[in-house]
């Protein structure tokens, strides 16, 4: 360092985010879409969770008594397996969500 010029003042990382309105904001932003990440990927988990059991349901019952039950009811089946698989589909969407980061 040159003689007569006096050395910036050191300040740690935590003390600058506090003291700068924009860093505590990005940081508060980005605590929020932590946040969401984690409800939509529990709530996802536990969507799913309800959903197989009825996929699973509607496929054995579907499976064990074909032949057995009439055509519409077997029509009916086949109809909330298909809507069941349309349903994961949007629920595995959601992990893939974007969210907006900092500045958009």
């Amino acid at each position: 360092m040159k003689p007569g010029k006096k050395e910036p003042p050191q300040c740690c990382p935590q003390e600058l985010r506090r003291s700068c309105p924009l860093l505590r904001e990005a940081d508060r932003r980005q605590r929020v879409i932590q946040r969401q990440r984690a409800f939509l990927s529990l709530e996802a988990h536990e969507l799913r969770a309800h959903l197989h059991g009825l996929m699973g349901y509607a496929g054995l019952v579907l499976r064990k008594s074909r032949g057995c039950l009439p055509a519409q009811q077997e029509e009916n089946l086949n109809k909330i397996l298909r809507c069941a698989e349309e349903l994961r589909g949007a629920i595995d969407r959601l992990d893939e969500f974007p969210f907006q980061e900092e500045g958009d």
